[in-house]
């Protein structure tokens, strides 16, 4: 496997034959057994991402822009950006890596924190999960998350 600027996220493909990472604003992937690179794919505008990760199939990448504004979405095969999911003027990812992809890359989990300054100068801070549909990048669903959550992950189960 050759050398590159390569950074997580890699994983095995979904049929553990190919290793599949992000480097240098595209996905690349190499053959398990033999060791060769295979067709790698441009993620245009990738490589202004802070933090990313693909779901555990392959399929999807989604990355956090610089400024935490956005989540940003791509099909990996056909190197296409999906869409931005964007976020209020008062709401933001609690950290870069506060997004979680559901294994077969369909569902977007981002765990948020919204402040709202009270005109007296107080702040309120509400955290919560919101989940996404990846094809139509639609919230499905939020649900307040208290205050002890750190992380947030995706499960079928």
């Amino acid at each position: 496997m050759g050398a590159s600027s390569l950074t997580r996220p890699f994983r095995f493909s979904a049929d553990g034959r190919t290793v599949i990472a992000m480097a240098d604003g595209r996905i690349r992937r190499w053959e398990v057994e033999t060791g060769r690179e295979i067709a790698g794919t441009i993620l245009s505008g990738a490589k202004d991402l802070l933090a990313g990760l693909l779901s555990e199939d392959g399929s999807v990448f989604a990355g956090s822009d610089l400024n935490g504004g956005a989540v940003r979405l791509w099909d990996t095969t056909a190197g296409r950006e999906l869409r931005a999911i964007t976020f209020e003027k008062e709401e933001r990812p609690v950290a870069n890596d506060a997004i979680a992809l559901s294994p077969d890359g369909k569902w977007l989990a981002v765990f948020t924190d919204t402040v709202k300054v009270s005109r007296k100068g107080g702040a309120e801070t509400t955290l919560q999960i919101t989940l996404w549909d990846v094809a139509s990048g639609a919230p499905i669903r939020t649900v307040d998350a208290g205050s002890s959550v750190r992380s947030v992950a995706v499960s079928v189960a």
